[in-house]
């Protein structure tokens, strides 16, 4: 199931990035990732979501077990709290509709 949600978090992403490409380049991709909230804790959090995903390799997780924990919890708040802003930060009246389930979740 965890590793689903990364997948269609990345998905969503390139979604994002073809279409934001497509209208106005590369520039247009960077402006909107360091100048909107919306954008910025999108890509955060998908960021955070791949790294969730390659830390438990077993190598990394039987090596550095205390800090794959750590990181492993640091990162899931940082998603956690990017998925938020992302949902208040949308331009639609009161946030995406998703925004109640992450109430409910918190």
């Amino acid at each position: 199931m965890g590793r689903l949600s990364v997948i269609e978090a990345v998905i969503h992403t390139i979604a994002w990035m073809y279409v934001r490409h497509a209208d106005g380049g590369w520039e247009a991709i960077t402006s909107r990732i360091f100048h909107k909230a919306f954008e910025a804790s999108g890509m955060l959090g998908t960021v955070a979501l791949v790294f969730i995903l390659i830390l438990p390799l077993s190598p990394i997780r039987h090596a550095f077990y205390e800090t794959f924990l750590n990181v492993h919890i640091i990162l899931a708040l940082i998603t956690f709290v990017c998925t938020y802003i992302h949902c208040v930060a949308s331009v639609h009246p009161g946030g995406l509709p998703q925004l109640p389930w992450m109430m409910a979740i918190f």
